[in-house]
């Protein structure tokens, strides 16, 4: 079963999107438990693997572990896989719009 799942796999050319689900399910397993608590993956597009912190202090802590990051992925899912990694904060809420919106005019 193994053998025609791999071969249905090479023959779709789904081998990439395959490695990055893995990515995705394993990424506690990959990045160790301890940077797992605090970040998540988000995305991974044309290998750049898109990172959200849980705060921006962790962002910043995070950053200083991507060489570090990047060489347990490529053991774990396999180099080329992901070529680069972002590290970004938390997304906030937008206050463009709504109710209590204030506009500014110079």
């Amino acid at each position: 079963m193994g053998d025609v799942l791999g071969k249905l796999v090479r023959d779709r050319k789904w081998s990439q999107p395959a490695a990055h689900a893995g990515l995705f399910a394993r990424w506690a397993e990959l990045i160790g438990p301890d940077l797992a608590d605090h970040c998540r993956p988000v995305s991974c597009n044309d290998g750049e693997l898109v990172v959200e912190a849980e705060s921006a202090t962790w962002a910043t802590q995070l950053r200083l572990f991507k060489s570090q990051i990047m060489d347990r992925l490529a053991s774990g899912v396999g180099r080329g896989v992901v070529t680069s990694v972002r590290i970004q904060a938390p997304s906030q809420p937008s206050y463009v719009r709504g109710p209590r919106r204030v506009r500014f005019r110079p």
